[in-house]
């Protein structure tokens, strides 16, 4: 064989492995991502697993191809080695297309092939007519290649060193050997085996030696994916052992059972007796189907085989629960209210965990590592997954008969993920950012690492908090003090408050459930502008109430009714309204009734006296909490026959003055505890400590809680308030 020769069957291999590139690069830019997104969705039904590796492989012309991505889902968590092994025993079957057609002499045609592909690619506009066009160009330079490849060892037959040489592969097991070093070099099973059914052609080789040398080309064609694993993660690394293994399996279940019955051979021959070709094309093509018939029932022992080799660490287990559904897993068959919560509780779960990451993330930019930062990176990949199973397990909620009101509920909690999913690409980001940092070696000073250390804590803390709050409310009631309006017509008054509609998406992302009406600001911009108000609020799932309006939601099967009183002007004048109020919540069925008053002198710390009379009337007449606003500024929290009085919050979300008199407020929480039968059997409080401002001595209208000292001393300004309260 001279050297051009050598060259001529190296430009062949070349040229086909090319062509194979090509292909499978236009499939998949003609398909976009439809078929990673079958791959991705490819089910626990281990027969559809090996019907989506099987087609995929047909289609990319690679099992090697498949694999990798396998290998990559595996890594990620988006798929388990169920659902691997079958896609791989899907794969395998699907390589040996490419023997079967290369069995065809198409050569005549190859260079119509060529041409046809390169004018729909290069003068073609339409992106999916040029992407076909390089599949078919990809196809032609495949059976080019082979065509060089059969011409290029013609010559061979007349060498007495490599016809010495291959009469040594007569033994099976050098023949596989062989057979696993050459496909390895190539790392093409399909390349390989096309050279072979070459040689056989050429008479090179028997047919039986060519039978042992595709039993070993199975187990070369591994070597892509154990590369590709070497910077997967130990699941990833699983899924190519897998593969190694069901090959290894392969090749020997293949091996005893044409030596026990040599029939099989013989009937595989009949098939095509005259073309050696096509022989060793359908030995391949049988031997695959006979490989996943015979290993199909012991997947189990192959990952299990699979999980020895790469043990199983505790933290995988975790993980493996984090990317999991815990509470969602029966949706349609439990009553809507314990989906409901099962949904929050899940929800929660998620918040923890990218809470959690965000936490190593701030200690990996203070102490930076790469264990560290892969660390984040896989916990963020737990939480894009958690991420995706949640949102499609929400869509049962939708089937369930739900009220409107719990229908808002799903619409607030679908926010709660995607933001808790946000939460978690900042932890990645923080990473990447101390990671360019390093790049560029930049270094802080003591001072302001010192700054963000502190920021970062509080930053974390106030996230541990949201979802503390998250947790525990499930009914969230603010007073609407301003008009969400686009009228322009001012009401004459010094201080006069809108906001564009589009403002209404603060309260629904904060899952607001309910808003007062009744205050002093809700018609700033007249009339128009308050039942603009009301309307965006209701179209958007805000329950309004207040002056001659009354609502009633339902909340875990419990009705709460909501009155509000404008107080200002009318002080004892608004006792019917009180007692009107109340008798028709309870005529519209409400269990647990709030009363909301706007009232007192703005500043005053101390509730007056018609405060303390309206309050105790409206528990006498059947109300189970009330809450008050308009001061400005705390007051304090009292109570009446063992009901819960909180005679001001203070502001919250502020935007009137940028340095209010006083920025501390307080978030305050009522839990009531209703038995089987729809009767309160215990009633509690909690008071969240919080700032109109994120900012020290400004307010930028971002209310904040507080944590630490600021905390206690806004708790310690609150119990000194209720102190002088005069019951």
């Amino acid at each position: 064989m001279s050297i051009v020769e050598v060259f001529s069957l190296l430009g062949g291999v070349g040229l086909f492995l090319f062509g194979m590139t090509i292909m499978s690069a236009g499939l998949k830019n003609a398909c976009g991502d439809k078929l990673q997104t079958i791959l991705e969705h490819a089910t626990k039904n281990k027969l559809i697993a090996i019907a989506v590796g099987l087609g995929m492989t047909i289609l990319v012309q690679s099992s090697s191809a498949t694999d990798v991505m396998v290998i990559g889902f595996v890594n990620s968590g988006l798929m388990n080695l169920g659902q691997a092994i079958g896609v791989i025993m899907g794969a395998n079957i699907g390589t040996t297309i490419t023997a079967q057609i290369t069995a065809f002499n198409i050569s005549t045609f190859t260079p119509l092939l060529l041409f046809a592909g390169a004018i729909m690619y290069l003068f073609m506009k339409n992106d999916f007519v040029k992407h076909v066009g390089s599949v078919i160009m990809g196809f032609g330079m495949l059976f080019q290649g082979i065509t060089m490849m059969k011409v290029a060892i013609q010559p061979l037959s007349q060498s007495e060193g490599f016809v010495s040489f291959l009469s040594t592969l007569n033994n099976p097991a050098l023949a596989i050997l062989f057979g696993i070093a050459f496909t390895a070099l190539l790392q093409s099973s399909s390349s390989s085996t096309v050279i072979f059914q070459a040689f056989a052609i050429q008479g090179l080789l028997s047919y039986n030696v060519a039978v042992y040398l595709v039993i070993g080309a199975a187990i070369g064609s591994v070597t892509p994916n154990l590369l590709a694993s070497l910077t997967a993660n130990r699941n990833g690394k699983r899924a190519a052992i897998l593969n190694l293994l069901f090959n290894v399996f392969r090749a020997g279940i293949l091996v005893a059972l044409i030596n026990i019955f040599p029939i099989i051979l013989t009937g595989i021959q009949s098939l095509s007796p005259s073309d050696v070709g096509r022989q060793v094309a359908n030995t391949h093509t049988i031997f695959a189907i006979i490989a996943v018939l015979v290993e199909l029932p012991f997947t189990n022992k192959l990952i299990w085989l699979a999980e020895k080799i790469v043990p199983v660490l505790p933290e995988e287990n975790q993980q493996l629960e984090d990317r999991s559904l815990i509470y969602m897993t029966q949706m349609t068959k439990v009553p809507a209210p314990v989906a409901l919560r099962q949904t929050q509780r899940e929800i929660t779960r998620m918040g923890h965990i990218a809470a959690d990451n965000l936490k190593r993330a701030l200690d990996c930019f203070f102490n930076y590592s790469t264990s560290k930062a892969a660390s984040v990176r896989s916990h963020e990949e737990s939480v894009n997954i958690l991420n995706h199973l949640i949102a499609d397990a929400m869509v049962d909620l939708r089937s369930l008969d739900l009220s409107p009101e719990n229908m808002r509920r799903v619409s607030m909690m679908t926010i709660a993920v995607t933001d808790i999913e946000r939460l978690s690409d900042h932890a990645e980001n923080i990473v990447e950012y101390i990671e360019q940092m390093n790049a560029k070696k930049a270094e802080m000073s003591e001072a302001a690492r010192k700054e963000l250390l502190d920021m970062s804590q509080d930053a974390l803390d106030a996230v541990y908090l949201a979802l503390d709050i998250f947790e525990k409310d499930d009914l969230t009631i603010i007073n609407m003090e301003g008009t969400l309006t686009e009228e322009t017509t001012r009401a004459d008054k010094q201080f006069a408050f809108k906001g564009d509609p589009e403002f209404v998406k603060i309260l629904t992302s904060s899952s607001v459930e309910a808003a007062n009406m009744a205050n002093n600001h809700s018609h700033d911009y007249g009339e128009q502008s308050f039942q603009d108000t009301v309307n965006t609020l209701e179209e958007n799932g805000i329950k309004t109430f207040g002056y001659d309006d009354t609502s009633v939601i339902e909340v875990k099967g419990v009705k709460i009714g909501f009155f509000g009183i404008y107080e200002l002007d009318d002080h004892l004048e608004r006792i019917p309204q009180v007692k009107s109020d109340i008798a028709k919540l309870k005529e519209d069925g409400a269990e647990i009734i709030v009363a909301v008053f706007h009232w007192s002198n703005e500043l005053v710390t101390v509730p007056d006296e018609n405060q303390v009379t309206l309050a105790h009337l409206a528990i006498n007449e059947g109300a189970d909490v009330v809450v008050g606003h308009h001061p400005h500024i705390i007051q304090g929290i009292g109570g009446y026959k063992g009901k819960t009085i909180a005679y001001s919050l203070g502001n919250f979300c502020f935007g009137g003055n940028t340095n209010p008199t006083e920025m501390d407020t307080i978030i305050f929480q009522q839990k009531f505890t209703v038995n089987g039968k729809h009767e309160i059997v215990d009633a509690s409080y909690e008071v969240i400590p919080c700032s109109v401002s994120s900012a020290e001595g400004y307010n930028n209208y971002q209310p904040t809680p507080l944590t630490g000292e600021a905390a206690d001393q806004v708790l310690q300004k609150l119990e000194e308030r209720s102190q002088s309260i005069s019951e």
